[in-house]
């Protein structure tokens, strides 16, 4: 079930939990090809609106937290903290942010704040996170947070890189 936050800031963002006016955002998100080409692709809208239900009800024991980002009035991207399917036990970071906004530094400071929140809030000792062996950028931005590069994986979409941070 994921914890509710009104405000967690990190560097130049605000971030907070979704809520139901959210939907064109996180939609503008996950439907956008270039944003979403290093994840698998676009998500069509309906998708969108049931995931944001789903993170509305409180009620999905795989979710821990998720995040809206924005500067200042300009919503730049989206983190969350999951239940890790590839280490049990140990909670996930991911993070996106709007292609308009790549090359900013957002990306970091939302994995470093989902870090903290996982730290802080949710008194964890480590976290992992994963990116493709392809997304370069995804993988400085994890370094840059904090965490450390581990074992490269082999799965049914390609090679992963892992990356943990452990108290």
């Amino acid at each position: 079930m994921p914890i509710r936050v009104t405000a967690l800031d990190e560097g130049p963002l605000h971030l907070r939990s979704y809520e139901r006016g959210d939907l064109d955002r996180l939609s503008e998100l996950l439907t956008d090809p270039t944003t979403m080409g290093p994840v698998g692709g676009p998500i069509a809208r309906d998708e969108v609106r049931g995931m944001l239900e789903r993170y509305l009800l409180d009620d999905d024991p795989r979710y821990l937290a998720v995040l809206a980002a924005f500067d200042g009035e300009i919503y730049v991207g989206s983190g969350r903290v999951f239940v890790s399917d590839f280490e049990p036990g140990v909670p996930e970071i991911g993070y996106l942010v709007r292609s308009a906004h790549w090359g900013k530094g957002y990306g970091t400071h939302i994995a470093r704040a989902l870090l903290r929140l996982a730290r802080e809030r949710l008194g964890v000792k480590r976290v992992v996170a994963r990116t493709a062996l392809t997304n370069l950028g995804s993988a400085r931005v994890l370094e840059k947070a904090g965490l450390v590069r581990g074992p490269t994986r082999v799965t049914e979409t390609g090679i992963e890189l892992v990356y943990a941070w452990s108290s």
